[in-house]
């Protein structure tokens, strides 16, 4: 017989609310908001904008993050919704824990036959999904914390592959779909939803880039950078409706086979790259830069640290090809996230040690930087702006 728990709600007139305050700011954010049914005494004072601001002062300290997989595939098989549709790195953190955060709640309002949900893209706490990977047509936007959500109007034209861009702010948000054109023509094609005015359109860039990487843009200063080439970032402004575009070179010092990836950390743009030397195999490395201006687009290397020197790592039985790179650590400069044999695995480039955080995930699987998401949780959870002439429910 399956045991329960009986829960007794006491008389807590005689607790002031500066005490219920501090045992409420204790609690993960979903119970939080759930405990707005309780009475009409914890709604007000959940409600109170004096309660946000006071936990976010409280939370700054340690903001909560973990990393997110979108999807894995193992050859032909694509794993469940219940398996893969969120499947947390870490797990520290109680806001991370299944039964706090979860997009099951969108699985079942949009996604009957119970196919997973594509998270494509994060930004100040919120996540862009899909109902598909390739000939997108069905987007949304979900706080996993409140279980808000809204859906977008489908966009004008259907692709089998698009880059997508997602910036979220207090007040709106903007969603980009990136198309090159077939055939030799130097021309991108745009499509952009901003919830200013909830609808699509269509922006064309005459960008002389050779690839289109399949890779979610990195907002960087409410900039979006996709990762274009081996040795190009494309950065485009959708904030401002003109044909303008940018391209930024990456730090390549000599043609090399490489893996590499731009991230934020810190609030600064960087780069890491896994460099391999057939000739010399012993020079394999790993390094990071950081954008050191802007406007002029240097960069500087912040570290370099060879493979051989890691401790923990065994490196004479583990195929350079096989270390992706994932993900910076959103605040912590020297440490970075490798997908290695089958598991996540972290690196401390002070200390120089590897260490593995997760067990064995899918032997052969795919998993790189297209498959994984730092997610940064708010101290308080982002309310998904009510864009103009979109269906929306909560």
């Amino acid at each position: 017989m399956k045991n329960t728990t009986t829960y007794f709600l006491t008389d807590d007139s005689e607790i002031p609310d500066g005490v219920l305050m501090e045992i409420l700011f204790r609690l993960p954010l979903k119970p939080i908001f759930k405990f707005k049914c309780v009475s009409k005494r914890w709604l007000s004072v959940i409600s109170d904008p004096s309660f946000a601001m006071a936990r976010i002062e409280k939370k700054s300290l340690s903001p909560a993050w973990d990393l997110l997989f979108c999807y894995m595939h193992d050859g032909d098989r694509e794993f469940s919704a219940r398996d893969m549709l969120l499947r947390l790195t870490f797990k520290n953190h109680p806001d991370f824990q299944p039964r706090n955060f979860s997009l099951e709640f969108l699985t079942r309002e949009v996604q009957p036959q119970n196919q997973p949900i594509k998270v494509l893209a994060t930004s100040n706490g919120l996540i862009l999904c899909c109902n598909s990977q390739r000939w997108q047509t069905d987007y949304y936007i979900c706080n996993p914390i409140t279980t808000q959500w809204v859906s977008l109007p489908r966009p004008p034209l259907v692709h089998e592959r698009v880059s997508i861009g997602f910036s979220s702010g207090d007040r709106s948000y903007k969603v980009v779909r990136i198309v090159k054109s077939s055939g030799e023509s130097a021309v991108l094609n745009l499509e952009i939803f901003s919830s200013d005015i909830g609808e699509w359109r269509q922006q064309v860039l005459s960008c002389p880039i050779v690839g289109l990487l399949d890779l979610p843009a990195i907002v960087y200063n409410e900039i979006m950078h996709w990762s274009v080439s081996l040795s190009t970032i494309l950065a485009y402004d959708p904030n401002v409706n003109s044909d303008q575009y940018r391209l930024i070179n990456l730090p390549i010092e000599k043609w090399s086979l490489h893996l590499g990836m731009i991230g934020l950390c810190s609030e600064r743009l960087c780069y890491l790259r896994v460099d391999v030397d057939d000739i010399r195999p012993l020079n394999a490395s790993l390094r990071v830069w950081e954008l050191k201006d802007y406007d002029s687009g240097e960069w500087f290397m912040r570290s370099k640290t060879l493979l051989v020197d890691i401790a923990s790592l065994d490196y004479l039985s583990i195929s350079n090809y096989l270390i992706m790179p994932l993900a910076f650590h959103p605040f912590d400069t020297d440490t970075v996230y490798f997908y290695a044999r089958g598991c996540i695995a972290s690196c401390d480039l002070r200390t120089k040690r590897w260490a593995a955080i997760t067990d064995k995930l899918i032997p052969g699987g795919c998993v790189n930087e297209a498959t994984v998401f730092p997610f940064v949780l708010p101290p308080w959870p982002t309310q998904i702006p009510q864009p103009i002439s979109v269906c929306s429910m909560s």
